[in-house]
């Protein structure tokens, strides 16, 4: 008898285990939801409105995982702003996560989960998110809907990529690209618009960073006068999108006038990506320049750049701008013709230094290396400008101001 009943009990046990092991066999991937042959699993709808199934949400990677190969080139715009989304995105692969943007706003699509909370656990009746617009994609497991994604733009005929096309063909177009780099940056009417032609995976997964330095200081807010320039630092998701397998993204600038313009990408473990610096000022004063050397202005320096003494500026010119010729800092010693116009700290050494760097001066443009520094008002006898790296002088040459 003893047997007899141990026998049966390991059947029972082992029927039972079975029965789970081939229902979730049956259902992989999404196994996690599952329930034992008592309870009834044929009646459509049966489970999802008694019990809570698919608590965390496992099974939305695979509504996600859908929206990417419907629509393979555009970034995607979902809500609301779930945990469980975000979580999700990650499980996707890197190439197309960063197409999918989760927020709660004017999306495109709008995921609902059809999760109850039972009474006699919560003490209310309480059901999920149910998809608004069009359902155009359902997630069933045993004839029970887990989830479904609505199509926003069916029921209100919205397109947000629209936009974001309209704004890319405006900036190619008529706004004027002031930064050639691993991103184009055109600067347009108060707005600053990133564009990658080609995005491939990472490209906008690095954090953004932008600096802009006001003509005046007290333009700022409080507490970034200290530093001298508005931090408008920003995430791609948060402002971008990708649509025909471009990258863009749009920044509002203030309204006040700006001087200067640092931007570039950074990676909180490799560092910095890439950067880039436009002078404003500076280009505006440069364009200006480039017409006058039409008519046949000679520089006073032929060397690695071509220097101009230029009413009261010196202007430097490389044509053909590589890296060794951004990079180098620029020296610039000014000997003037009475040592008494020097500053105090100056008069020992017998002449004015003003050193600086290309992207404190100048900048590129249409491949061009340019910088243009203002020269004191004093009289000078003589300039002494070149470029230096920390293993040793690049290039140096002189200026005999009282023979020009």
């Amino acid at each position: 008898g003893t047997l007899r009943l141990k026998f049966l009990t390991y059947c029972t046990v082992g029927t039972g285990i079975l029965s789970v092991a081939v229902s979730m066999f049956a259902i992989h991937p999404s196994q996690h939801v599952y329930f034992n042959f008592l309870v009834d699993r044929t009646t459509p709808e049966h489970l999802r409105t008694r019990y809570t199934i698919d608590y965390w949400l496992p099974s939305m990677r695979y509504g996600l995982s859908h929206l990417l190969e419907r629509y393979p080139s555009q970034s995607i715009y979902i809500e609301p702003d779930l945990t469980s989304m975000w979580m999700n995105r990650y499980i996707l692969p890197a190439d197309d996560r960063h197409r999918l943007f989760v927020y709660s706003g004017d999306g495109e699509f709008s995921i609902g989960t059809t999760n109850i909370y039972h009474p006699e656990v919560s003490g209310s009746v309480t059901y999920g998110l149910e998809a608004d617009g069009v359902v155009v994609y359902s997630f069933v497991v045993y004839g029970n809907t887990i989830f479904t994604i609505g199509d926003l733009k069916l029921s209100r005929e919205m397109r947000v990529d629209d936009v974001h096309r309209q704004i890319y063909l405006e900036a190619t177009s008529s706004g004027d690209m002031i930064i050639d780099s691993d991103w184009d940056v055109y600067l347009m009417d108060g707005q600053l618009v990133y564009i990658r032609e080609s995005c491939s995976v990472g490209d906008a997964d690095d954090d953004f960073f932008l600096h802009l330095h006001p003509v005046d200081v007290s333009d700022l807010p409080e507490e970034r006068k200290e530093s001298g320039f508005y931090n408008l630092d920003f995430d791609f998701p948060d402002v971008g999108a990708v649509f025909d397998g471009k990258c863009m993204a749009k920044i509002d600038l203030p309204d006040y006038p700006i001087v200067r313009i640092s931007t570039g990408q950074h990676e909180y473990e490799e560092g910095q990506v890439w950067k880039e610096i436009w002078n404003l000022h500076v280009a505006e004063i440069y364009e200006v320049f480039r017409e006058s050397r039409k008519n046949g202005v000679r520089p006073a320096i032929s060397s690695v750049f071509d220097v101009y003494l230029d009413a009261g500026q010196l202007v430097y010119v490389k044509s053909r701008c590589v890296a060794e010729g951004r990079e180098a800092r620029f020296f610039l010693h000014l000997t003037p013709a009475d040592v008494s116009d020097l500053p105090e700290e100056r008069k020992e050494s017998g002449f004015d230094n003003l050193d600086f760097d290309l992207w404190e001066r100048g900048g590129e443009l249409d491949g061009e290396c340019f910088a243009v520094v203002d020269l004191p008002v004093y009289e000078i006898a003589e300039i002494y400008t070149g470029q230096y790296t920390p293993e040793g002088r690049v290039w140096g040459e002189k200026i005999d101001v009282g023979s020009e």
